[in-house]
């Protein structure tokens, strides 16, 4: 869980609410279609009972958050520009909204649609 210190005492942030976050942030950005969800990462949340939305994987370490984002993107966008674009707005949100040090945010192109 990523946390901060407040004058009145600690805020954690779970694992699923910032992959929340970052899924919300991608759809949002123009050019993207959608998050991508392989087969695998949809049986590995049955299994696991991850709350974790498809497209998306979270690395907490003791110096931030590594995010992974597997997104379709749109045919006529320019893929450079978008995955930018999800890189840039992903590790705003995040220290914007949960306080959390942002390491990477790797952004894979799954397909065109």
């Amino acid at each position: 869980m990523t946390g901060n210190t407040t004058g009145n005492g600690r805020v954690k942030v779970a694992p699923h609410v910032l992959a929340t976050v970052v899924a919300m942030t991608t759809r949002s950005v123009p050019g993207v279609a959608r998050l991508s969800d392989s087969f695998l990462s949809r049986l590995g949340r049955i299994i696991r009972r991850d709350q974790n939305p498809g497209g998306v994987r979270l690395r907490q370490t003791e110096p931030g958050v590594f995010v992974d984002v597997y997104i379709v993107i749109q045919p006529d966008s320019n893929m450079v520009e978008v995955a930018g674009r999800v890189q840039t707005d992903v590790s705003e949100a995040v220290r914007r909204v949960a306080g959390a040090s942002i390491c990477e945010v790797n952004v894979h192109i799954q397909d065109v649609n």
